[in-house]
C-alpha cells in the first residue's frame, strides 16, 4: 500500500462506527482486503464505499483508496457478511462518483444480491438501482442510473 494510501485509510478507521460498529478496525489478511472489529469482517473496498457518505470522508481521494486497494489485490467484486458487493453499496448509497470508480476498477452490475430470505436476494445492481429511484426517487439515483445505461451500452452486459 502507498504511504499515502495508508495514512488516508488508516484516518478512515475513525469512520469505521457506521461501518463496523467499532473505533478497533484492524486487517485480518496479508494483503490489507479485508477488515474486523473483532466481530464483523468487511472487504476493504465495501468499507471505503460505505464511508463516503460520511461527511469528513475526503471525497476528492476516493479514486485513489479504491486503486490502491485494487493494487494491493483487493477484489472489486467481493461479497460483504449482508450479501452485498461495494457497487451495490455504492446504488444504495446514489453515490455517482463511487459507482464511476468502481465500475472503471471492473466492478461487475451484472452482480446478484446473495441474501436468501430477503426480497432482494438476486437482484443485479441495474434492476437494484431502478428499484430504488422508483421506490425513493432523487436526481442523484437517475444520474447513477443513467451511468450504469451508459456502461452497459459500452460493456455490452
Amino acid at each position: 500500500m502507498s504511504k499515502t494510501g495508508l495514512v488516508m485509510l488508516m484516518a478512515l478507521f475513525a469512520l469505521a462506527p457506521p461501518v463496523l460498529g467499532s473505533e478497533k478496525a484492524r486487517y485480518v489478511d496479508s494483503k490489507g482486503c479485508m477488515l474486523s472489529n473483532g466481530g464483523e469482517t468487511v472487504p476493504t473496498i465495501s468499507f471505503i464505499v460505505g464511508a463516503y457518505v460520511d461527511e469528513s470522508f475526503p471525497k476528492s481521494k476516493i479514486k485513489l483508496l479504491l486503486k490502491d486497494a485494487e493494487i494491493r489485490g483487493c477484489d472489486v467484486n467481493a461479497y460483504d457478511a449482508r450479501g452485498h458487493t461495494a457497487l451495490h453499496m455504492a446504488v444504495l448509497d446514489g453515490s455517482l462518483d463511487v459507482v464511476k470508480a468502481l465500475l472503471e476498477l471492473g466492478a461487475d452490475p451484472s452482480l446478484k444480491i446473495k441474501r436468501p430470505g430477503s426480497v432482494m436476494n438476486g437482484v443485479d445492481v441495474y434492476t437494484y438501482a431502478q428499484m430504488l429511484a422508483r421506490d425513493r426517487p432523487s436526481d442523484s439515483r437517475w444520474q447513477v442510473i443513467d451511468a450504469l445505461e451508459t456502461y452497459k451500452l459500452h460493456k455490452g452486459n
